[in-house]
């Protein structure tokens, strides 16, 4: 029998929980927009990562080359924290820049093409 294994936020929200059957996330999620991925395995039937390491190479690679992102940090195979790089002293200026920067990286992360990206969020937090 097949279940969830995993299940994100957005999920989560939409009622979906982990160990449930796939049928039942399926319908859940179909309400928000969302979809079930199937897990790849290895022989054996262990979980196999590799693809989900891949795309992750790829995602942090795409924004490395986003104008305006000073430091990555990796958080895990799916999360990454980005401090932008602010042109100017004005703390306020900088923090709205920062915003219109993750709001432009968010969209432009949705519309990857040639990567399994389906969802991106940002959140933000400021310091002096």
């Amino acid at each position: 029998m097949f279940c969830c294994c995993q299940v994100n936020y957005a999920a989560r929200a939409a009622g979906v929980k982990k160990h449930m059957g796939p049928k039942e996330a399926r319908t859940l999620l179909s309400k928000v927009g969302g979809i079930v991925h199937h897990v790849h395995m290895e022989a054996g039937g262990r979980v196999s990562y590799k693809p989900y390491r891949d795309v992750s190479k790829v995602l942090i690679s795409r924004l490395r080359q986003f104008a305006g992102v000073g430091v990555i940090e990796k958080a895990s195979i799916d999360e990454a924290y980005i401090l932008f790089k602010l042109e100017s002293g004005q703390p306020l200026h900088g923090a709205m820049a920062a915003m219109q920067q993750a709001a432009q990286l968010a969209g432009t992360i949705r519309q990857a093409g040639g990567t399994s990206v389906t969802h991106a969020e940002c959140g933000h937090a400021y310091s002096q």
